[in-house]
């Protein structure tokens, strides 16, 4: 899936974009800190800005694609 870039829909990512806004903003309410859901959010609402909110929430891969290559140690 990941290695032939396709994302067949099991949940589309403008719905996980949507959960993860409910997530930070419950978290920012109680005062819990979760860095990595905020994270998360950004790089789906970055996902979602490339028109690709209708693909499955899988297609994240496609952002960090984007976001350049990842170097070997």
């Amino acid at each position: 899936m990941l290695r032939n870039q396709d994302f067949p829909v099991n949940f589309p990512l403008k719905h996980m974009t949507k959960d993860s806004k409910f997530i930070v903003d419950t978290a920012y309410d109680t005062g819990a800190p979760i860095p990595l859901g905020q994270m998360l959010l950004h790089l789906y609402r970055l996902a979602w800005g490339q028109g690709w909110g209708d693909y499955d929430f899988a297609a994240i891969a496609k952002v960090m694609a984007h976001l350049g290559p990842v170097s070997e140690p």
